[in-house]
């Protein structure tokens, strides 16, 4: 599918912790070179490939450094919790992904993991760029799988490290989802300063569906 849009660089979007309680919505945009896509099709490089959340965390670690290392090209962002509370969600990615493409300087073509609807933000924002979403794109598409590991380590990374800030609430178990656990260390010790204070994902369908 990457081959499909011959007079655009096509790059693969995915994010990590768009449904967590606490933490940062990670972001990424990814283009892989034609002869890297030939060798992942063929099996000769990114052996393993998948949607992140379908990894164990030792594969999304390995597959991380391999992409790093090589020709690929990515762009990453995070978005507070902070952020998310005062914009909302659906306006947050938005914003996130207009900075992020205002980065790129060759004719582009987005390919978008999930359901979202962009539509209604070119207009509230007056900016667009073209994109197509694919549902489950993580599964089916290389440079959406890549980016889907990139934001998800970035994200598991960062939610690691900050637990050494907020050691009462585990982070580093269940990176700020709103686990059984995790929802007892906030009824004993109340929200901190990075969990999402107004965030409701139910609030946020004008931009995508699960």
């Amino acid at each position: 599918m990457e081959n499909g849009f011959t007079d655009s660089k096509v790059f693969g979007v995915d994010e990590a912790g768009r449904g967590p309680l606490a933490g940062p919505l990670s972001f990424c945009i990814l283009h892989i070179p034609t002869p890297l896509l030939t060798k992942i099709h063929s099996g000769e490089f990114l052996v393993g490939l998948d949607d992140s959340k379908k990894l164990t965390e030792n594969k999304r670690e390995e597959l991380f450094l391999e992409i790093n290392n090589s020709e690929i090209e990515y762009l990453h962002g995070f978005l507070t919790n902070r952020f998310i509370d005062k914009f909302g969600l659906a306006n947050s990615i938005f914003l996130l992904v207009k900075k992020l493409h205002q980065r790129l300087k060759e004719k582009n073509f987005l390919l978008i993991d999930g359901n979202y609807r962009f539509e209604p933000y070119f207009s509230k924002y007056k900016y667009r760029f073209s994109y197509q979403s694919i549902i489950k794109g993580d599964s089916r598409v290389a440079s959406i799988a890549c980016a889907s590991i990139i934001a998800k380590v970035k994200r598991d990374r960062y939610m690691k490290l900050i637990s050494t800030k907020f050691p009462e609430y585990g982070f580093h178990k269940h990176k700020g989802y709103g686990t059984k656990e995790h929802r007892k260390k906030i009824d004993l010790f109340g929200l901190s300063s990075l969990h999402r204070k107004s965030f409701s994902i139910e609030k946020e369908r004008s931009l995508f569906e699960d």
